[in-house]
């Protein structure tokens, strides 16, 4: 049985790492996150790298040249980028194009709105014994007055977010730039890095780090392609199904942006059935509706079950530290989460091991 000083002891641990932690997330992890995605992508492009700086070496009078690392790391970052980069072009020309498509069949959309709208306010007229047109004209006071709010609020709305999206993708390319300098600049002191860690005193401590931050990244990175494909194929399937001739592009751009955690298949598929029940077709809607539903349950069953077996947690494990990951660190808690649980734990285990590991 434990002493109550042991029990205290143990409470307090479990409570400082639990602090630790979070503070660690919330406050210091924004200043650092460039830099461990720069160590992991370093980490990423190093066996590549190191293959390609081996064949493109020259011996010459007895002296072997060798192309830096870090350049080769630096041209092979960059070509990824430039691929996303001509991905993201090439997806937002085909995005503005069936803009301009839609832009083409709004007025159809409208017409198409006014006349569902007249058709129900003549039966209202009809079912109250109402004089004739006056429900239409109600309503057309109504969207009248409806169309100068949402102008007047919208407005300012527009000018202050505009100057936050112009913000937002200058802090973005910054972003950008330091990863990839850190990149390339960690490509070349990884030897140094790992010597420094196997001196260091800390050496088992961030073994255990470095083993539960490649378990959880390479979890991670499974769980969202196989949820990708997965979501992709479903949006290529239903939108398939109701004839949508661009199924193949919108599945993939759907899927996509499911992806990213500020956004979803809601994003898309939802305004868009609204947009197809207004016109009249509530089959297409419900599909589209469908679609969101099968998608959003899917990637919660996945992505729960699926990061519980890779990350050593049980399924209730993970479920509340994704609930609790999105209280505390908001729609990025979905990643924060689990990883913070993970490291709650490896650190307490070090704590409590420590004893042993001395005697």
């Amino acid at each position: 049985m434990e002493k109550p000083k042991e029990k205290l002891k143990k409470i307090l641990m479990i409570a400082g790492v639990t602090g630790a932690v979070y503070a660690g997330c919330k406050y210091l992890l924004p200043l650092v996150i460039p830099f461990f995605a720069a160590y992991g992508t370093a980490v990423l492009l190093e066996p590549s790298a190191r293959w390609i700086q081996k064949k493109l070496s020259i011996k010459t009078g007895g002296k072997t040249w060798k192309i830096p690392i870090e350049a080769i790391g630096g041209a092979e970052l960059a070509a990824v980028l430039l691929a996303l980069g001509a991905g993201i072009y090439f997806g937002g020309c085909r995005l503005i194009q069936q803009a301009k498509l839609l832009a083409d069949t709004l007025p159809q959309l409208i017409r198409q709105f006014d006349m569902w709208l007249t058709g129900y306010c003549r039966s209202a007229e009809e079912i109250f014994h109402l004089k004739s047109g006056y429900v239409v004209c109600l309503m057309q006071d109504m969207l009248r007055e409806l169309g100068s709010t949402i102008k007047t609020a919208a407005m300012p709305y527009l000018m202050v977010n505009s100057v936050s999206v112009f913000q937002w993708i200058v802090g973005g390319m910054v972003i950008l730039l330091v990863l990839f300098l850190a990149t390339v600049l960690t490509l070349g002191k990884l030897e140094a890095i790992r010597r420094f860690e196997k001196r260091s005193l800390f050496r088992e401590e961030f073994a255990v780090i470095h083993e539960k931050f490649g378990i959880f990244g390479r979890t991670y990175l499974k769980v969202q392609a196989v949820v990708l494909l997965l979501t992709v194929a479903i949006c290529m399937a239903g939108l398939w199904a109701i004839k949508n001739p661009y199924y193949i592009l919108l599945g993939i751009g759907i899927g996509l942006l499911d992806a990213l955690p500020l956004f979803g298949t809601g994003t898309v598929l939802v305004p868009w059935a609204l947009v197809e029940l207004l016109a009249g077709r509530g089959g297409r809607a419900a599909a589209l509706i469908g679609i969101y539903v099968f998608c959003y349950i899917l990637r919660q069953v996945l992505e729960t079950r699926m990061m519980a077996k890779g990350m050593g947690l049980s399924a209730l494990e993970t479920l509340i530290s994704l609930y609790a990951g999105l209280e505390l660190f908001g729609v990025w808690g979905v990643v924060l989460g689990p990883a913070a649980l993970m490291m709650s734990k490896a650190l307490l285990e070090i704590l409590e091991t420590a004893p042993a590991r001395k005697k």
